[in-house]
């Protein structure tokens, strides 16, 4: 049996398992989901995705606050509400920010954006091409926050009808 400082010194260990009936090797036998080196290439199937993906995540949200808090800071009732949202979204995303840094991790190793963009993400239901995934992760921030934009616009002309006259 390894113990925690073996399975921490071996780079080959895999990252995860899947259950063999998720897999293609059969029942029970195991997907062997390893981090590959930034040398593999295209095609390769990445465990998971770079930081920078989540770093889009978390760029789009911000973004969709700011819209709200240019939008409704006239208002002292709509500003609190968005600083009650703005205290949420801290916690929301600062939190694992914060356990990912306080506790044990490994220097992130694996591809860069572009590569990741050009080769595949393992899934528990098989794997996706990496731009299918960075799209998955960010469409839903993405659209938010244009119609958020779109919305604040729309505030801003009824405030001001005089503008278009």
């Amino acid at each position: 049996m390894k113990t925690e400082q073996s399975l921490r010194k071996t780079p080959v260990e895999p990252i995860a398992t899947l259950p063999g009936h998720l897999g293609a090797a059969g029942i029970g036998a195991t997907v062997d989901l390893r981090m590959p080196s930034r040398a593999a290439g295209i095609g390769t199937v990445y465990a998971d995705v770079p930081p920078s993906v989540y770093g889009t995540f978390i760029a789009c949200w911000t973004a969709l606050i700011a819209v709200f808090w240019f939008t409704f800071a006239e208002s002292p009732n709509a500003a609190f509400m968005v600083a009650i949202s703005t205290a949420f979204g801290i916690m929301f995303f600062g939190v694992p920010i914060v356990m990912n840094r306080l506790g044990y991790r490994q220097p992130w190793s694996g591809p860069g954006l572009a590569d990741f963009l050009r080769g595949k993400v393992q899934t528990l239901t098989g794997s996706i091409n990496g731009f299918d995934a960075f799209v998955q992760i960010t469409v839903v921030p993405v659209c938010l926050t244009i119609g958020a934009v779109v919305i604040s616009f729309i505030i801003d002309l009824d405030r001001f009808p005089y503008v278009l006259h």
